[in-house]
């Protein structure tokens, strides 16, 4: 008898043999796997007890949940493409993967320190943040990591145990409050084993508060004010800002009847810091952006500009729109640019923007009453630190602007205005005048679109997509370039990360109020991050100019950018 028909006679009787047998399935979690020469190498978790696994070529992300039948291990298994021995290892023909594997995190509740909780400083604390594992993999191996703000002696990050989908647990963090009073944020958000950032962050907010400061109580430093000399004075000024809004009459007071230029500037300074500002803080500052004196308007205007911006609440409204009604032009728009910045927290001053976007006889102070109005009315939602989209499709995170200046991101959700409203949702970031702008939006895809990428490969859908992503955003007068693509796991799936350079298309070209064209100079990076779903996909788009000269160095700041925003990105429903 041939040997091939020996080999046919045998498998036949092993296919008879597998209809017969009921094979048992076992599952674990993927803790690591690397591929070699058409073989995937698979180091899984299951109950407690570690085991790996050989398998045809598969991509699998760690975390992943993997089914696979059981059969009779290895014993002594030679790889030798890899040049390594696997005492036990099974080999099956395929392994099982969920399609609805997803990363994703939910803020439940704060168990300890709510927001606002009074430290001394240096006081040690431990900070417990309910979460629920809202997404369909389980955390194995996962942590939760500090992303920015204040990290206040935490660790960078900390352990989570084994947690399937759908259950709830408490993280706690060991942190220790600042030396120095006033309010005080950190950032934390879940992190895979490969550490990539995903989910809603959570974060800790406390307000240090002390009694002394370098030593000496609040009524020493306010004595000070009345010494002899401005230095003094000066000195005095600056510590009793330490002691928060307690100090703001003092200084107010000082700022009023002080003799010297200095201390009256100083004054302005201190006020600027003190956290969070009060109303009668806010009204002298404004007043003095008009002093007689070029020192002092000149700081108070920049104080407007860049301190305020980033303290001030929803109750300095009631002030703002006030000073909407002053009779000195520059006050009334610097009030309307300070409400621009608290966005949809300042509704309530609607009305008198909209009477001076109508009407105020000043055509710049109409043109800022207009630009606030939209930013005032947004059809989305601000919630903390995320943003709903206008169709609620998906929510995602706040970003900080990142320009020299702390100008803070006008966001833009004017897809509902556009004829295919039904077809995708979206909102921008931007600092037109700086060059910088986050983009993220859900994109539903044609039916027939659809049925045509079922038949392709999987990353020219991703490729197509992306660059469709790109241009959909603005016109280019000249057509973007490739210059770096890279394929990642993200809580979105597997997605591209591309960098273009857009030649002749700078945002600060278009800030000017015109289109970009062939003949302009300043050429421009932007990063393109995408993942495609059942039937839409996720994007994000990055820009800044400021890093846009194709250093190796300013194209993965930019990456990182994109990606830091696109993990934040969180799905509500499929379009």
């Amino acid at each position: 008898m041939k040997c091939s028909t020996i080999i046919l006679l045998l498998l036949a009787t092993v296919g008879i043999a597998d209809a017969q047998t009921e094979f048992k399935l076992r599952s674990c979690i993927v803790k690591e796997t690397f591929d070699s020469e058409g073989t995937s190498y698979i180091r899984c978790l299951e109950g407690g007890s570690e085991i790996w696994l050989r398998t045809m070529q598969v991509k699998l992300m760690v975390g992943e949940n993997i089914s696979f039948r059981d059969v009779t291990p290895m014993i002594n298994y030679r790889s030798n493409s890899l040049n390594r021995t696997f005492p036990k290892i099974t080999s099956v023909p395929v392994v099982s993967r969920s399609d609805s594997f997803r990363n994703a995190s939910t803020f439940v509740s704060d168990e300890t320190i709510p927001d606002g909780t009074v430290m001394s400083p240096g006081q040690s604390f431990t900070k417990t943040w309910k979460i629920r594992n809202s997404g369909s993999s389980s955390w194995s191996g996962y942590n939760l990591g500090f992303v920015d703000g204040a990290q206040m002696g935490a660790p960078s990050s900390v352990s989570v145990p084994m947690t399937p989908p759908g259950a709830t647990l408490d993280i706690s963090v060991p942190m220790t409050a600042p030396k120095d009073a006033g309010l005080h944020q950190g950032n934390w958000q879940m992190r895979t084993a490969n550490g990539e950032f995903f989910g809603e962050r959570v974060f800790v907010f406390i307000l240090v508060k002390s009694s002394t400061y370098e030593g000496r109580a609040f009524e020493d430093w306010e004595a000070d004010l009345q010494a002899h000399s401005p230095a003094f004075r000066e000195k005095a000024l600056v510590a009793l800002s330490r002691f928060g809004p307690r100090a703001a009459p003092a200084i107010i007071r000082t700022f009023r009847t002080d003799s010297d230029e200095n201390v009256r500037v100083a004054a302005l300074g201190a006020l600027a810091n003190i956290t969070p500002p009060t109303n009668d803080a806010v009204r002298v500052l404004l007043g003095a952006t008009t002093d007689p004196s070029p020192s002092i308007s000149t700081i108070a205007i920049m104080i407007f500009q860049e301190a305020l911006p980033l303290k001030i609440g929803p109750e300095t409204v009631p002030v703002l729109v006030e000073a909407m009604h002053d009779a000195n032009a520059i006050r009334r728009q610097l009030a309307i640019q300070l409400l621009g910045h608290l966005g949809p927290a300042a509704k309530e001053a609607a009305p008198a923007l909209r009477e001076l976007a109508d009407h105020d006889p000043e055509p710049e102070v109409r043109n800022i009453a207009n630009e606030v109005l939209k930013l005032i009315e947004l059809r989305g939602v601000v919630s903390g630190d995320k943003y709903s989209s206008p169709r609620n499709w998906f929510s995602v995170q706040v970003p900080k602007s990142a320009n020299w200046a702390n100008a803070p991101f006008a966001i833009q959700d004017a897809s509902v205005n556009q004829p295919k409203v039904s077809n995708y949702d979206l909102v921008a970031f931007e600092v037109k005048d700086f060059g910088e702008v986050l983009i993220t939006g859900v994109r539903q895809i044609p039916d027939d679109v659809l049925d045509k990428m079922k038949q392709d490969d999987t990353r020219s859908v991703l490729s197509n997509l992306a660059y469709n992503a790109l241009n959909e955003w603005r016109d280019f007068p000249i057509k973007p370039k490739v210059v770096e693509e890279t394929y990642l796991s993200t809580p979105h799936g597997e997605s591209l990360l591309r960098v273009y350079m857009a030649e002749k298309a700078s945002l600060l070209v278009s800030a000017t109020g015109r289109r970009p064209t062939a003949s302009d100079t300043f050429d421009t990076l932007i990063a393109v991050i995408v993942a495609k779903q059942k039937n839409h996909y996720v994007y994000a788009i990055a820009e800044n100019d400021a890093e846009s000269n194709g250093t190796d160095k300013n194209k993965e700041a930019l990456q990182r950018r994109a990606q830091s925003f696109f993990s934040s990105v969180v799905v509500h429903r499929s379009p």
